[in-house]
């Protein structure tokens, strides 16, 4: 009788290993797959209120480096995002899954999430669920109030 193993698939994983502040700037080493990125945020520090992002690969001899400039810090990660997919693994640019990037930050409040996915996120969190459902009457549901009398 012979067991065939089953091949383990393991999804992509995207962890904050550390983060500490630098100047006006916040920095954070994140361990994505084989890849040891630091990204470092930071404000203009000016009436433009506008952020920039760096992104470099700690292990690589080359140290690949991108920064972007945003409206906002979830712009500017998307900005040094599409910058370094564009490097296309071109001068020591590790493919890296930026979306859960985001998401790890997005986790830390380091930066905010898209204003649609925030509203979803709140409408999923606010559903009932079992038996509270069936309980509630629709559109009375208060936050912190209770619905059963």
């Amino acid at each position: 009788m012979s067991i065939m193993a089953k091949e383990k698939r393991v999804a992509p994983s995207v962890r904050i290993t550390n983060q500490f502040r630098r100047g006006n700037s916040m920095v954070y080493d994140l361990h994505c797959e084989d890849t040891l990125l630091t990204v470092e945020i930071a404000s203009s520090g000016d009436t433009t209120r506008t952020f920039t992002v760096a992104a470099h690969v700690r292990q690589a001899p080359e140290h690949p480096s991108i920064a972007e400039p945003g409206a906002t810090r979830a712009e500017a990660l998307r900005a040094v995002g599409r910058s370094w997919v564009a490097k296309n693994g071109a001068f020591g640019f590790p493919k890296v899954d930026w979306e859960l990037v985001a998401q790890a930050l997005i986790a830390v409040r380091a930066i905010e999430a898209a204003p649609g996915a925030l509203a979803e996120n709140r409408a999923l969190a606010d559903r009932p669920t079992g038996s509270e459902a069936s309980l509630r009457p629709r559109g009375h549901a208060v936050d912190g109030e209770s619905t059963h009398r």
